[in-house]
């Protein structure tokens, strides 16, 4: 290479790896070819980044580099500890492997070369990467964001980038995509002409039975008006009974505290009580509280049967804030419904056992909503819906939040 990588990264010569990547990665994403599409000299200069970090990144392509530009033949030779040193016990901190060395080292590890002879690195500097639970030392395999390669990363950093500096072999740029909670497409139903919900005919009356059709109307009014009758009379002989009923109460209550001076109650704590409502059977997947029968977009809602947890999702119109019907959802069950044309929120509440509508899942219930709301409509040809998932994945589009179950 004959141009300097120092000058093209932009940094001064004495630069720890940190900054190196940090220049490397502002510049990449200036000159990526993507962003510059049929610009050579951005691919030049791309090029000649490239080149830049892969020398300054290769500590020991760096040090030979150093030594050449500054006219040094050869490298200086590390300090070694006395050899008349009393010796102690390390632990490697990158893979915790046992060493034996100079009580010197101790005193200042930059002043000498040791190698792990476990790991071939550094035994005091610090791990690139965190120290991982057995649940994070998981990988899996995405493909890069950037340029499709398909790689193997820990299955924490998926879900926690930041915290681990992770770069793909193929374009050397961070290739884990951004995730979300949940996922949502776009779902449609051809439009029935025989569906008078939203373009209804004018019907057709057969004029041969409008004297039937008076008659008739005549004797359901009469019939109407007799059980009118009746029911008021019945309510009138029930408002009478509760008024005497009350009034000998009355007389007995009156009677009783006078014979029966109040005493003083001394004031107890009352302990809260436990749940101890218990579990129902499991609703079957689709089972709700709806009471419309106007739906014509489609709604599909699936959730994950990992975990084992079982979802209860409630409709809620946006504009009069009504609930449109509430649905039972088994885990890894899909929920197939059609809702009347408008605009709605998602609410849901999850958990493994079920203890019925008026208290879902009990202590461990949690309350979610998602945080855009629907439109399902009508666009002359089809009826708009959505496909929703309640799965986490990556390439997500859909985020959510904890709600109070107030709020529920």
């Amino acid at each position: 290479m004959t141009l300097d990588p120092y000058k093209i990264l932009k940094i001064s010569r004495d630069a720890p790896d940190e900054v190196i990547r940090a220049a490397y990665k502002v510049l990449a994403s200036k000159y990526h070819p993507d962003k510059n599409p049929g610009d050579e000299a951005s691919a030049r200069m791309m090029q000649h980044i490239n080149d830049a970090y892969a020398l300054l990144s290769n500590p020991i392509r760096r040090s030979e580099y150093d030594r050449k530009s500054t006219g040094d033949t050869e490298p200086p030779a590390p300090k070694q500890p006395h050899s008349d040193s009393k010796r102690v016990t390390i632990h490697c901190r990158n893979c915790k492997r046992a060493l034996r060395v100079a009580e010197d080292v101790l005193s200042a590890p930059e002043r000498f070369k040791i190698t792990c002879p476990g790991c071939k690195k550094d035994p005091f500097a610090e791990p690139r990467n965190p120290q991982s639970s057995p649940e994070e030392s998981r990988k899996s395999v995405i493909n890069c964001k950037n340029c499709g390669q398909s790689i193997r990363v820990l299955s924490a950093a998926i879900h926690n980038p930041d915290r681990f500096d992770v770069v793909c072999p193929k374009c050397n740029f961070n290739p884990i995509p951004e995730i979300a909670d949940l996922k949502y497409t776009q779902s449609t139903k051809s439009h029935n002409k025989s569906n008078y919900t939203i373009h209804p005919t004018t019907p057709k009356y057969n004029t041969s039975n409008i004297f039937e059709a008076s008659i008739n109307f005549i004797k359901l009014s009469f019939t109407g008006f007799i059980s009118f009758i009746k029911i008021a009379f019945f309510i009138i002989i029930l408002i009478g009974g509760i008024s005497s009923l009350f009034e000998f109460f009355s007389k007995n209550s009156r009677s009783y505290n006078n014979n029966h001076p109040p005493t003083e109650k001394t004031a107890t704590s009352q302990p809260t009580p436990a749940f101890s409502q218990p579990p129902q059977p499991l609703p079957q997947t689709g089972d709700n509280t709806a009471s419309f029968t106007n739906g014509v977009a489609p709604l599909s809602i699936k959730t994950s049967s990992s975990g084992g947890y079982h979802y209860f999702v409630k409709v809620v119109n946006t504009v009069n804030h009504r609930e449109l019907g509430s649905y039972f959802i088994r885990s890894g069950g899909v929920l197939e419904i059609e809702v009347p044309v408008g605009t709605y929120e998602i609410r849901y509440a999850s958990g493994k056992q079920w203890y019925g509508t008026s208290y879902l899942f009990g202590p461990e219930t949690t309350y979610s909503k998602a945080n855009r709301n629907f439109t399902f409509g009508f666009d002359g040809y089809q009826y708009n819906g959505y496909t929703i998932e309640l799965i986490m994945q990556q390439n997500g589009n859909l985020r959510t939040s904890g709600i109070h179950p107030s709020q529920w």
